[in-house]
């Protein structure tokens, strides 16, 4: 199951500086208004974060499964357990051998970077190192029962244009 999420930035101080106003209101934990031209619209999401919301609670709901996504997460090849079982349920599929992605959308300064790395100093981790520390606590816990092999890979696109 595919579920999208709106994490709502609050206004930086250049934007602040420059008289720049939020445009967009969440509703409720499932709807944002956007201001726009001809009016306001409304947009669902499965879940909607608001500017206060901190780096741990996108985490915790980010990593949460629920029954559509993985029928029983006790039921798979390896079952392997958790003792932060309710923090790490996403990353326990990982463990798992289920393929898991995670894609942050949205326009050059919309906040994405931060909400995937966090900041330059890591005083506020973004899902990405929460998600390694996840994975390599419940190896952790688990190391007196199964022999764990971690390999990573990565790609990147670039997309060029050509001139003429």
């Amino acid at each position: 199951k595919i579920r999208v999420f709106c994490r709502i930035r609050p206004v930086n101080r250049s934007e602040a500086t420059q008289g720049g106003a939020v445009v967009v209101d969440k509703l409720d934990d499932y709807s944002i208004t956007v201001e726009a031209p001809r009016g306001p619209r409304e947009f669902q999401f499965d879940k909607v974060f608001s500017a206060r919301a901190s780096q741990e609670e996108l985490f915790q709901d980010v990593n949460r499964l629920d029954n559509t996504t993985h029928k029983n997460i006790k039921q798979s090849s390896v079952c392997v357990e958790s003792q932060h079982f309710s923090s790490h349920r996403l990353m326990q599929s990982v463990i798992d051998g289920y393929n898991v992605c995670i894609f942050a959308y949205g326009q050059t300064g919309s906040g994405k970077t931060f909400t995937m790395v966090g900041d330059k100093d890591q005083k506020n981790p973004g899902i990405m190192p929460r998600s390694f520390n996840a994975i390599f606590d419940i190896m952790r816990e688990n190391s007196s029962k199964f022999d764990f092999k971690v390999a990573v890979s990565s790609c990147f696109v670039l997309f060029v244009p050509s001139s003429g």
